[in-house]
């Protein structure tokens, strides 16, 4: 009976370190991960409303080839010019 109890304190403890050294710090950093990620593309989101309701969106046919300076899901931001200034313009 004695063997039985010690064995299964070993167990335990083994148990324990596995999961406070090995799971915890991996679910910690993928979750990390996961929250940067999309408060980023929450923030990128937001920039875009922003960049419609201030500057506009008249778009002009050359305008959805340009390369695009950030995306977001669907949508591209570009950099156009318009009468010789440099604005930006939201291509969803």
């Amino acid at each position: 009976m004695r063997n039985a109890i010690l064995g299964l304190l070993a167990g335990c403890v083994l148990t324990a370190i596995v999961f406070v050294f090995g799971v915890i710090p991996h679910c910690c950093g993928s979750c990390r991960a996961v929250g940067e990620s999309s408060g980023v593309i929450s923030a990128r989101w937001q920039a875009t409303d922003q960049i419609v309701s201030t500057l506009g969106s008249d778009l002009q046919p050359g305008d959805r080839e340009r390369p695009p300076l950030f995306s977001v899901k669907t949508r591209d931001v570009v950099v156009v010019e318009r009468k010789g200034v440099k604005t930006l313009r939201v291509v969803e």
